[in-house]
Formats: C-alpha cells, sequence, structure tokens
C-alpha cells in the first residue's frame, strides 16, 4: 500500500530537543502511512535531543547552511525594512544571526546603521528601492500527491 499522502517540515534545527513537537507529529504522521520528510536548514543542533529522533532519521535531509534560498529570503526583507534589522529582538527572531559570530554580527549592524544613517545604503541600492516586485528564485510548490 503507497503513502497516504506527503508532509514536509521546514525548521531551523533538527534533532533539538525544543523539536519534540515537531519529532511527535512527524512519528505520529508516519505510522498512519503518510510520508514525511524533515528539512532543517541549520543542520543538528547538537547537545540534548529527544530519544526517539532516531526514528525520524531516515526522513530528515540535512543540506548546506546558508544557502542561497536563505540568503535570497533574508535579502528580500532586508531590502524592504532594512531598519529592522538594527532592531535586536528583530535579529533574535531570525535563526541565521543565531549561528553567526556575535562580533561578526556586531560589526555588519554598526556598519549597516552608519550606511543608513548617511544615506550611502539607500545610493547603493536606489535600483532596487523603486521595484515592486523582486524575483529572487523562492518558490512555494504544491501539489496533489495522492494519485
Amino acid at each position: 500500500m503507497g503513502a497516504k499522502g506527503r508532509v514536509g517540515y521546514l525548521v531551523s534545527w533538527f534533532p533539538a530537543i525544543t523539536e519534540t513537537f515537531i519529532l511527535e507529529e512527524v512519528l505520529a504522521l508516519r505510522a498512519r502511512g503518510v510520508a514525511v520528510d524533515v528539512f532543517p536548514l541549520f543542520g543538528a543542533r547538537g547537545g540534548e535531543v529527544h530519544d526517539g529522533w532516531r526514528a525520524a532519521e531516515a526522513c530528515t535531509h540535512y543540506h548546506a547552511s546558508l544557502s542561497w534560498e536563505l540568503v535570497a529570503a533574508q535579502l528580500h526583507w532586508l531590502r524592504r525594512r532594512p531598519r529592522a534589522y538594527l532592531d535586536p529582538q528583530v535579529r533574535a527572531g531570525i535563526s541565521v544571526f543565531g549561528i553567526l559570530d556575535r562580533a561578526e554580527v556586531d560589526r555588519m549592524v554598526e556598519r549597516l546603521r552608519a550606511d543608513l544613517d548617511s544615506g550611502e545604503w539607500e545610493r547603493r541600492n536606489a535600483d532596487l528601492l523603486g521595484l515592486e516586485e523582486l524575483d529572487l528564485g523562492y518558490r512555494l510548490v504544491v501539489a496533489d500527491l495522492t494519485t
């Protein structure tokens, strides 16, 4: 009997003790015959993990960190709201900042602040700022896999 549908999870880290709820969903769906794939953007977190995660190891697919797709998604947001990156609370919600060296992030933020304050950022990116759309290559694909 074939799988009863297919589900993909896109997560920052896996396995990670903080992803226990995802692990439980993955295992429950697989037990019901649903094909499941887990795509951690930054790989395995390391440290303590849920005991049962090995049952989901075969459906977990690791990719290179900081892929073009991740960078492109951030570039799109940066183009629209560059000053948001100056806010530590905003950066805390962007997982890529969690894997970068803190001192390097601080240097990048200060350079961005100086460029925004001086108008250099707007001058350098003037050709992008007027665009209504920007195709950076990321897509949402929806498919019916039941047939």
